[in-house]
């Protein structure tokens, strides 16, 4: 099968397509014929050797988090069947064996079934994002018609927050950039839409997801109010009662499931921003690091 990998870090260049034998699923485990496999920020950390301080590098690497595909063959004691349409999002730092691949073997309790109400491809740019916004809010445990500031509400994880949030009640704002962004945050059911590029109003909200800009927007967030960033670069200092945090996603098969189910039921947009081959797995990196990209590109086998 072929698969995109790298040998050491560097820029988009050094992803290469390789060919290795079929994975075959070991007990517990199940072979998904692979659908698509999304483009993460994370992966391009990952290339650029950005986290190698914290993972143990393991060359040849195969880069991805998310998959959405077709359960192609089952080990002893899954409880997937053949044929089944599902999702998955696992850690792929410490295995080197990520999704860019057309088949992927993994344990059967990372894999969730997939939205029937959206194809595979589009339902791979879900997990990653969907999963860590969700965890975001379950950690910041608001009351319904809390306020809620969103930076980057026109983003992937930002724009999954938004929707998560108007589902649980919260009054939800949001920052963006640019017509297109305020329209696509807007379309994402963003009660108050902000300007990036103006002041935010201080003080005015209870909690803050912060997924993009300067961490000085905690001043946003009320006294004794609440604040997570899923941005590694710094957490700001404890204030005004507020104690930052910084979350980074685990895998959580439970939440994928039900993200799963909010597809289903309208609560949640699949944001593809486009599909590109397995073998442009590198012009893939390029244009997410040139940015501007409105949604997940996703790999196609």
């Amino acid at each position: 099968m072929r698969a995109a990998a790298i040998d050491g870090y560097g820029g988009p260049d050094v992803i290469r397509l390789v060919e290795l034998p079929e994975p075959e699923p070991g007990p517990g485990q199940v072979r998904i014929r692979v659908a698509g496999a999304s483009v993460n920020p994370t992966d391009l950390k990952l290339r650029a050797g950005d986290l190698a301080d914290w993972v143990p590098a393991t060359f040849p690497w195969i880069l991805g988090w998310d998959v959405a595909g077709t359960v192609e063959a089952v080990g002893a004691g899954s409880a997937r069947e053949v044929g089944e349409p599902v999702v998955a999002m696992w850690d792929q730092h410490f295995v080197a064996a990520g999704s860019y691949a057309e088949r992927v073997a993994l344990d059967a309790a990372l894999v969730a079934p997939a939205p029937v109400t959206t194809d595979l491809v589009s339902a791979a740019a879900l997990p990653l994002a969907a999963v860590t916004a969700s965890q975001v809010l379950d950690l910041l445990d608001l009351p319904r018609g809390a306020r809620l500031l969103v930076t980057g509400a026109s983003g992937v994880v930002g724009g999954v927050a938004a929707q998560l949030g108007g589902h649980r009640g919260l009054r939800v704002a949001g920052t963006a950039r640019g017509e297109a962004g305020l329209e696509t945050a807007r379309r994402l059911g963003v009660e108050r839409v902000l300007d990036a590029g103006e002041p935010i109003p201080a003080r005015a909200f209870d909690a803050v997801v912060h997924t993009v800009g300067p961490a000085g927007v905690i001043d946003a967030v009320r006294d004794g109010g609440r604040y997570v960033t899923v941005l590694s670069g710094g957490v700001p200092p404890p204030q005004r009662g507020i104690e930052p945090a910084y979350h980074s996603v685990t895998a959580d098969t439970a939440t994928l499931g039900r993200v799963s189910e909010l597809v289903d039921r309208g609560v949640l947009t699949p944001r593809l921003a486009g599909t590109m081959p397995l073998a442009a797995a590198a012009e893939a990196h390029r244009r997410q690091e040139r940015g501007g990209v409105p949604g997940r590109l996703v790999l196609t086998p």
